[in-house]
């Protein structure tokens, strides 16, 4: 399995994923070609992530959604190890979330979270340049919002 993440830069975790993604796609006989079709990710995005083998260009959390449903037929195996991108998959959210993730998680666009942030109806953290967002914030705005009547 190779080093751990925690051994691991950016850039090297960003090439682990693009080589466990497309070990996936290989192991469940889809070719890039195939994933770029049913995706809706252009071929030549694929190629540039997957060929760069220096991880410069990272799958977006966007792309790897995507693959994942193209490739939903594939079982999780148990891991074998502590390693990266493990075979396993996570079950639960993590505490910290980008941007992009935060949006996600609260269904929502990045711009609508800039809004809410801006508004102050959530609070940015950060540890470095990229705004962060703590999951129990991220929560406790999705349990303040009304319920809805049902027609």
């Amino acid at each position: 399995m190779g080093s751990s993440v925690v051994d691991m830069d950016s850039t090297q975790y960003a090439a682990a994923v693009a080589d466990k993604t497309l070990d996936a796609l290989d192991k469940a006989g889809i070719s890039v070609a195939s994933a770029a079709r049913e995706s809706g990710i252009p071929r030549s995005t694929l190629d540039r992530k997957f060929n760069s083998g220096k991880g410069i260009q990272a799958l977006t959390v966007r792309e790897l959604y995507e693959l994942a449903r193209v490739g939903a037929h594939i079982q999780p195996r148990a891991a074998e190890g502590r390693g990266v991108m493990s075979d396993t998959r996570i079950e639960f959210a993590p505490a910290l979330m980008t941007r992009d993730i935060a949006a996600f998680y609260l269904s929502m666009s990045t711009r609508d979270l800039d809004r809410l942030r801006d508004a102050g109806h959530l609070t940015a953290v950060g540890d470095s340049k990229r705004v962060k967002y703590l999951k129990k914030d991220l929560d406790a705005y999705a349990e303040s919002l009304p319920e809805r009547a049902t027609p």
